[in-house]
C-alpha cells in the first residue's frame, strides 16, 4: 500500500472510538481543533508534558493498530512538531 491507497474510515473511526475519553479529547483537540499542547494542558488542568506524553501514546497505538491491519493511515497520524 501507499499513501495514495484509499483511507479504511470506518477502521479509523473504530480505532479512534476504542481510545480513552480523555486521550480522544487531546487528539481532537490537537488534531481537529488545531490548538497547541499548551493550551490543550491549561483547559484538561494538566501539564504540557502530560499532553505530550497523552498524544504519543494515542499515536503509538493508532500506528500499532495500522500496522497489524496492513493499512497506511493518512498523514495527521504521524508526528508532528508542537
Amino acid at each position: 500500500m501507499s499513501f495514495s491507497d484509499p483511507i479504511d474510515h470506518a477502521e479509523l473511526d473504530r480505532a479512534i472510538a476504542r481510545l480513552r475519553a480523555f486521550e480522544r479529547e487531546v487528539f481532537f483537540l490537537h488534531r481537529l481543533d488545531d490548538l497547541p499542547y499548551d493550551v490543550i494542558g491549561t483547559r484538561m488542568g494538566i501539564t504540557t508534558a502530560e499532553v505530550e506524553r497523552i498524544m504519543g501514546r494515542v499515536l503509538d497505538q493508532l500506528r500499532r493498530r495500522n500496522a497489524r491491519r496492513r493499512r497506511v493511515l493518512p498523514l495527521c497520524f504521524s508526528r508532528r512538531r508542537r
